[in-house]
C-alpha cells in the first residue's frame, strides 16, 4: 500500500464525508503545458482560493507506477488532464490542456454545476433532447474530455436551418478541424 494510493483513497473518503468533488490534476515532469500551469495559474491567489474552497485538490504524476491504475481507469491520454470526480470516482467533468486563469476558474465553476456534467448531458442527449444549446454544450464537454464528438457535431448541423447563424459559426470556428468537411467548405464559400 503506497503513499499515492493512500493519498487518493483519503481524498475519496474526505469527499464522501464533505459531499464535495475532488479535482485531480494529472501531469508529467516533461509536459510543457503542465509546467506553464504551475508557474502561471496555480500561483494565482484567486485560483487557489476558488479551487481550495470548492474542491479537494489532488495532483498526481502520471508516470509514477503507483498511479497508473488510476490514469488507465480514467483514460488519461494527454497532459495536463483535469478530472473532477466524486467519492465513487465517477467523472463529473474532464478536460485537457493548459488554461488561462479566467478559463481555469470557469472550468471549475462548470464542474460545480450538475447540469454541466458529462453524465447529465449524455443522459439528456440519449433521452432525445436535441436543442441547439444542449448540442453545443455536449460537443464542448466531449471535446474537452478528449472523447469523440463528430457524430454530435453532424447532428448539430442537421438541426440548424441556417449554417450562417451565430451558433453555427461558433461551432465551426471551435470544433470543425477537417478542412474538407461540408461545414468548413460552407464557411469558405460564404465568407
Amino acid at each position: 500500500y503506497d503513499f499515492i494510493t493512500y493519498y487518493i483513497s483519503t481524498a475519496l473518503q474526505t469527499a464522501k464525508i464533505e459531499l464535495t468533488l475532488i479535482f485531480v490534476h494529472v501531469y508529467t515532469y516533461w509536459c510543457g503545458p503542465c509546467t506553464w500551469m504551475d508557474k502561471n495559474v496555480y500561483t494565482n491567489d484567486t485560483v487557489g482560493e476558488f479551487y481550495n474552497r470548492n474542491f479537494i485538490c489532488v495532483k498526481i504524476n502520471a508516470e509514477e507506477e503507483a498511479v497508473m491504475w488510476f490514469t488507465r481507469k480514467h483514460e488519461v491520454r494527454s497532459y495536463p488532464t483535469f478530472l473532477f470526480i466524486d467519492h465513487n470516482e465517477e467523472i463529473k467533468r474532464k478536460s485537457t490542456g493548459k488554461r488561462e486563469i479566467k478559463e481555469f476558474i470557469q472550468l471549475g465553476d462548470d464542474a460545480l454545476n450538475p447540469g454541466e456534467y458529462l453524465s447529465s448531458l449524455t443522459e439528456r442527449y440519449e433521452a432525445g433532447e436535441r436543442d441547439t444549446k444542449l448540442l453545443m454544450k455536449y460537443i464542448k464537454v466531449l471535446r474537452e474530455a478528449g472523447l469523440p464528438y463528430k457524430d454530435i457535431l453532424n447532428e448539430f448541423f442537421e438541426t440548424q436551418k441556417d449554417w450562417s447563424s451565430k451558433e453555427s459559426w461558433k461551432v465551426i470556428n471551435k470544433y470543425v478541424h477537417d478542412y474538407d468537411s461540408e461545414y468548413f467548405l460552407f464557411l469558405r464559400e460564404n465568407r
